[in-house]
């Protein structure tokens, strides 16, 4: 049977190797967490029961054995233990749960289980004493249970992630399963030499473990049925090992009831009458020990019949008896044996006897050894026996509970009347008492103030009604610290039904209070100025929107942005910059009253939201006078500390203002966000004024900025399905009016507005960067028309002049985009002129003066344009390859009326003949403006006195009009 049953595992295990690994208890409505720890706690107690009855072993022969297994299967069981409890997916325990920390557990469970049965198989004499053992057991789970927790980065890697075992892992196992087997060998051949059949048990133990050792080779993750199916044979491996302890090892020696059956019948029958009439089991034996006779008492109390008892020795190693210690009862000093060797009668002997079911029976013995007339030394005594164990076992229930009182949680016990009668370390540790002033006490000493009287009646209700309640409690320490607990009461009821007491269990909350509270701090406060954060801000929010639409008071909430924050961050460091924000946040809180809310969205950005304010007619006067208390509070100087390089504190004056967006709620249904976005939009409307100020919303400023979006929007869209056009404005020169060329100005068709004024879209392409896709369209298309005017004789000769922007300008790039335009389109440089206006040349002129030479090469034209409205340096005038100065239209508009601007029109005029340059007035639109610009030397105009801008048809149409002749082409004047 044994060799069928190692036949079936080994075909087992080839059958699920050929199977591809699958995950169906991880993917189904089985946990793998649940079925391998049912699979380990079944392993775990197994091992402990073989721990613990190889303490309490019963037979001197099988001491060496038990010395081995007591220390091997104590390190196995804290090992499957380990094992289990760090197993990927369990909770932490000494160190974060993992595959490789429960494989490295794994394999020290089974390097020691292979070990201990290699010893067994040997039949090592471990020297000194079961509690020397014991002791090495749990020094080495120890020492385990430290390195696989801390240090089990210095174990070889056992497991990847994705890929499975590690082949280290896997040959570990391999190796387990060579010495698996082999001790097997060894111990199924001290089976054939001793004859005892419990070693094939062991054997087999041994081969099922080896061969289940292969399945945990191959998987790739633990969920893997392999790996299932691997614990499954440990498991087995154990039965059998159980079985081979407890149940197999227990044999009788029949043979010498068989010989003394015929003189055992004999006495049976002179007795039998007055034994079974007995309670207690009574035992005749013979000189050499042998049972002569028993009555049925006895029979019942050692598992046999009466007439299997007969001819058994006291000293039967079958029997194994043994001390209340554990330790093993020898044969030749059993009560009955010693009575009969000394004389003396022996009293309330206390022994264990292991019955043929394998249950243990422990009992009391009496022995009185039968001296025969006419001769001194005793050939019987009769032994009477008392089964105790029921007692025994009450007595290790109360042991065990003792230890199960002495646990880590507070426990108490009282009596019916709430007198309290005992408590353990744990609850006088908790409650700052010693044992003595509580016991005799109530649990009112523990009262807090924190619940009322109906809150305790209810929860003696709820005993009364369930015989148990569990709840959270506030108690009071010695100290006079209130701190909470997690109480839970139990009423014990005696046999007639009525409690007879009530047992407590106090679990401490204070650590996870705390824990809790440190979380909530974390989610809803800004770790920075202990403000709350924009997520506890939205709800209160929310809140007081709600309770101000139920109780019709209005509120407030101000946007308070920190003026030129990132330039104090940037010069002096975030240290500095943290320190200001604390500051302010300070100097926020002591602005307002006690229920207002003060918040930090983040960066330096703070919130205040103020609610419950006067009646309608009064809220915005109370509110600006609490926008401005904090205005003038922000704008005191700060003394700010923070850490040099070397690590010593310093300290800078610094001052810093504010800008506040005011907006109210209460009058109108508004939602959370829409509030905050016109917060936002005053208080950018009061940075736009100048900063340090402050600024309500209004429905205005809404518009605006919806407008401003919408704009945005449809700006964008009309750059990707090009709804722009170019609109062409004259340029001539000379008193003939004669035709030069034009300037390319942009206009926008939209589909719904009509056409929109470039003065509305074109900062709002700057601001965008929509500018660059703007500009290099109009650049693109001024050059086409370029190239087809080439083609046409009487427009060949015209030049076309087009806007560059900064940004246009400041692109690395620029110069190679123009070139390349020119290329595409084949227009003529020479025909193009780049204007360029005066504010441009503040940053940057070097690079633009590079690229202005590098595009002058090719023969393009430049033209400052709106000259005399910016801040040019006349040092960068001269070194920019200009051809012409534009006149701005604001000072030709009242030339004719403003001594200023007439001068500043002949400077001009005079500077660019200086210089070299053309000269060019735009905006001219009056003859007298003309003839006040010819008579002082600018005779090149574009106004309206000449022509609007036109589209491209009525432009071609005005061109062809004024075509000039070759001769006066020749001979006219040239503006570039």
């Amino acid at each position: 049977m044994t060799l069928a049953f190692g036949m079936l595992a080994v075909a087992s295990l080839f059958a699920l190797m050929a199977l591809p690994p699958f995950t169906s208890l991880a993917d189904g409505h089985t946990s793998i967490l649940s079925v391998h720890l049912l699979l380990e706690l079944f392993a775990i107690i197994i091992a402990m029961l073989i721990v613990t009855m190889s303490w309490h072993t019963f037979d001197a022969r099988e001491s060496n054995s038990s010395k081995v297994l007591l220390c091997g299967f104590l390190i196995v069981a804290c090992s499957d233990v380990m094992h289990a409890l760090t197993y990927d997916g369990m909770p932490a325990l000494l160190a974060e749960s993992s595959t490789p920390r429960a494989i490295f557990f794994w394999l020290m469970g089974r390097s020691f289980e292979v070990a201990t049965m290699a010893l067994v198989a040997v039949n090592w004499a471990p020297p000194l004493s079961r509690k020397f053992w014991l002791g090495m057991g749990l020094v080495a789970s120890g020492v385990l249970v430290w390195f696989g927790s801390y240090h089990i980065d210095a174990f070889p890697i056992t497991f990847v992630k994705g890929q499975g075992v590690t082949e280290f892992k896997a040959h570990y196992e391999y190796v387990l399963c060579f010495l698996n087997v082999a001790v097997a060998f060894l111990l199924w051949r001290r089976a054939g030499h001793s004859g005892q059949s419990r070693y094939y048990l062991l054997a087999l133990s041994s081969f099922v473990m080896g061969v289940g050792e292969i399945s945990f080779t191959a998987y790739v993750t633990p969920s893997d049925f392999q790996n299932i199916f691997g614990h499954i044979y440990k498991l087995v491996a154990y039965s059998l090992l159980y079985r081979t302890t407890f149940v197999t090892s227990i044999r009788a020696p029949f043979e010498k009831i068989r010989q003394s059956e015929n003189s055992l019948r004999e006495s049976e029958n002179r007795y039998s009458s007055a034994l079974s009439a007995l309670s207690e089991g009574v035992v005749i034996q013979g000189y050499g020990g042998e049972i002569l006779t028993a009555n049925n008492a006895a029979g019942s109390i050692f598992g046999l019949p009466v007439d299997q008892l007969r001819g058994r020795s006291s000293g039967d190693p079958s029997w194994q008896v043994m001390h209340e210690d554990g330790t093993p009862w020898p044969g030749d000093t059993h009560p009955a044996m010693e009575a009969l060797q000394t004389g003396k009668a022996i009293s309330k002997a206390i022994m264990g006897i292991h019955k043929p079911d394998g249950s243990l029976a422990w009992i009391s013995v009496n022995t009185v050894p039968i001296v025969n007339p006419g001769e001194q030394v005793p050939h019987t005594v009769v032994t009477s026996i008392t089964d105790i164990t029921l007692r025994k076992e009450a007595d290790t229930q109360l042991r065990i509970a003792a230890i199960a009182f002495e646990s880590q949680e507070g426990m108490m016990i009282t009596d019916a009347n709430g007198v309290i009668l005992r408590v353990n370390q744990a609850f006088t540790k908790n409650t700052g008492y010693t044992a003595e002033e509580i016991v005799g006490q109530t649990p009112r000493l523990f009262k807090s103030d924190r619940h009322s009287t109906a809150f305790y009646d209810a929860m003696w209700e709820s005993i009364k009604r369930t015989e148990t309640w569990q709840g959270e409690v506030w108690d009071r320490r010695k100290n006079g610290e209130v701190y909470p607990t997690w109480l839970t009461i139990s009423a014990v009821k005696g046999y007639d039904g009525v409690i007879t007491h009530y047992v407590g269990m106090h679990i401490d909350l204070t650590q996870r209070k705390t824990a809790e509270d440190q979380l909530h701090k974390l989610a809803f406060y800004d770790p920075l100025t202990q403000l709350p954060n924009r997520r506890l801000l939205l709800d209160r929010l929310g809140h007081a929107l709600a309770g101000s639409a139920r109780s019709q008071h209005q509120g407030a909430i101000m946007f308070i942005d920190l003026d030129n924050f990132k330039t104090l961050n940037d010069t002096q460091g975030h240290d500095v910059g943290d320190r200001l924000l604390i500051e302010v946040a300070q100097r926020l809180q002591s602005s307002v009253r006690q229920g207002d809310t003060v918040a930090r969205l983040g960066g330096d950005e703070f919130l205040v939201m103020l609610e419950d304010l006067d009646e309608e007619g009064l809220v915005a006067a109370q509110v600006e006078g609490i926008a401005e208390t904090i205005l003038a509070a922000l704008g005191h100087p700060y003394r700010l500390e923070f850490s040099t390089a070397s690590g010593r504190r310093s300290t800078i004056d610094h001052h810093s203002t504010a800008s506040i967006g005011v907006t109210l709620f209460g009058v109108q249904q508004v939602n959370v966000d829409e509030l905050l976005k016109q917060a936002d939009m005053a208080m950018y409307q009061a940075k736009a004024a100048g900063r340090n100020t402050i600024r309500f919303f209004d429905s205005d400023m809404q518009a605006t900025v919806t407008n401003r979006v919408a704009l945005e929007a449809d700006l964008r869209e009309a750059v990707q399905t090009g709804q722009f056009l170019l609109h062409y404005q004259p340029q001539l020169v000379g008193d003939g009016h004669r035709l030069t060329g034009s300037e390319a100005l942009v206009r926008w068709q939209h589909p719904q507005r009509g056409m929109v004024s470039p003065a509305e879209f074109i900062p709002l392409a700057e601001e965008t960067g929509l500018i660059l896709p703007l500009g290099h369209w109009v650049l693109e298309t001024a050059c086409a028309q370029l190239a087809t005017w080439a083609a046409q004789p009487k427009m060949a000769h015209l030049t076309l002049a087009v806007n560059v922007s900064a940004n246009q300008l400041s692109q690395a790039d620029f110069v190679d985009q123009v070139l390349a335009i020119l290329v595409d389109t084949g227009a003529d440089p020479k025909m193009l002129k780049l204007e360029l206006t005066e504010s441009m040349l503040v940053n940057n002129v070097e690079d633009i003066i590079a690229k202005m030479t590098a595009l002058r090469a090719k023969g393009v034209g430049f033209s400052l344009d709106d000259f005399g409205t910016g801040y040019s340096s006349l040092s960068y005038l001269k070194r920019l390859p200009l051809d012409q100065l534009k006149i701005d239209q604001s000072f030709v508009r009242d030339v004719l009326t403003d001594p200023n601007d007439a001068a500043i029109a002949k400077m001009i005029v005079a500077l660019a003949e200086s210089l070299g340059l053309t000269v060019i007035a735009e905006g001219v639109e009056i003859e007298g403006q003309r003839h006040f610009l010819a008579r002082h030397g600018c005779h090149a105009y574009q106004g309206y006195l000449f022509s609007k801008p036109l589209p491209l048809e009525g432009f071609e149409a005005f061109a062809k009009r004024r075509v000039p002749d070759a001769q006066d082409i020749a001979g006219g004047h040239s503006v570039l």
